[in-house]
């Protein structure tokens, strides 16, 4: 039973040291993303003069559309909404 002990921690310790002493991997080059971006106004999408209901309609039909593309909505602007994605 000792011998078990004793050949189980001879083991740890030899798997410890020569982790210890494999070269660590080197720093991962990082690419930074690169994005696009496109700007909707509102008034291109909706007419002022119409229901809320419409407008909502409107915007959610417009807004799918971009989302298919692979755009995302990045900033929320005065009258506008910024949309990104990574450049293709």
């Amino acid at each position: 039973m000792r011998r078990n002990v004793f050949l189980a921690i001879a083991a740890l310790v030899l798997v410890a040291v020569f982790a210890t002493l494999l070269p660590a991997q080197g720093p991962q080059a990082s690419v930074p993303t690169a994005w696009e971006y496109r700007v909707i106004l509102i008034t291109e999408v909706v007419n002022l003069q119409q229901k809320p209901e419409e407008m909502t309609a409107a915007l959610e039909a417009k807004f799918n559309e971009l989302g298919k593309e692979g755009w995302d909505i990045a900033e929320n602007i005065n009258g506008g909404i910024v949309f990104k994605r990574r450049k293709r």
